[in-house]
């Protein structure tokens, strides 16, 4: 978004309607949603949940927004060790933050995996072992 004039504190820059917005709330009322609560995940771990499934949903309502993303992207996260410590070795700070980072995402990926697993053996013809 580029503005064509100067904007003011405050001042709305884009308006969209509620039902065109991805939120937890997307997740938590969606067909989803039931199973979500029952294993009792915060907000953000079932929008995330939600997320991961609901992008290979050919049905979803949101399915024409899944197709319009990359099927995939890289991002230093997903690098292999040996590029990553290359890439950034140069700033030693950066370095770390890369690497706790991809540590904090591994144990998060870790606690939700049991949970993942659970879904795929309950609901195997909507939750792929290849989605999660």
């Amino acid at each position: 978004v580029a503005a064509d004039r100067n904007v003011a504190p405050g001042e709305a820059l884009v308006s969209l309607p509620a039902a065109c917005l991805i939120t937890y709330q997307t997740a938590l009322t969606s067909d989803l949603g039931p199973v979500l609560k029952k294993v009792q995940l915060d907000e953000e771990t079932a929008a995330v949940v939600w997320t991961m499934l609901d992008r290979h949903d050919s049905d979803s309502p949101w399915a024409p927004f899944w197709r319009a993303l990359p099927a995939s992207f890289g991002t230093g996260l997903g690098a292999p060790d040996a590029a990553l410590q290359r890439a950034l070795a140069p700033v030693p700070w950066l370095l770390r933050e890369a690497q706790q980072a991809r540590q904090h995402l591994a144990e998060q990926y870790g606690a939700l995996k049991p949970i993942l697993d659970a879904l795929v053996r309950a609901y195997p013809a909507h939750v792929k072992a290849e989605h999660v």
